[in-house]
């Protein structure tokens, strides 16, 4: 249940290409994503994923399954966003774990360890927080009109 990873991504990306004209005319200047780190971290890695597929398909137009699963070439961890997200994968149920054992990446460098520990007080679940955010966010909203 919840949004994939994908589809997070896909809503971050809207105050940015496309989405910004609208924001635009809805008197806004910039967007800010409030968001657990595992959530960010993973959308930035989903960004670098797609440019890295974009840029081997380019290189290599013979192969394209050997491009996407990193068979010939593994895949750097700077680009796994899996890894940092316990979100699915994809509309299909399953499709994490088939994504996970067709894939290949890199094994990750000390330097490059998940940026958020997961001991069960991240904000997305934390309903004081919530309630925070959500009244923060009403605020923000009155200041402006």
């Amino acid at each position: 249940s919840g949004y994939s990873a994908e589809a997070l991504c896909q809503s971050l990306g809207r105050m940015t290409g496309n989405g910004m004209n609208v924001l635009e005319k809805n008197g806004f200047q910039h967007g800010t994503v409030l968001t657990i780190k595992s959530d960010f971290e993973s959308c930035l890695k989903f960004d670098k994923f797609c440019d890295e597929i974009g840029r081997r398909s380019h290189k290599d137009l013979v192969n394209l399954k050997e491009t996407v699963t990193g068979e010939k070439e593994s895949f750097k961890d700077s680009v796994n966003y899996v890894r940092h997200t316990e979100r699915k994968i994809g509309k299909v149920k399953g499709a994490k774990q088939t994504f996970k054992s067709c894939v290949n990446f890199e094994d990750p460098q000390n330097d490059d360890l998940p940026i958020d520990n997961d001991d069960g007080n991240n904000i997305c679940t934390d309903e004081n927080s919530q309630f925070l955010l959500r009244s923060l966010a009403r605020l923000a909203k009155s200041n402006r009109e």
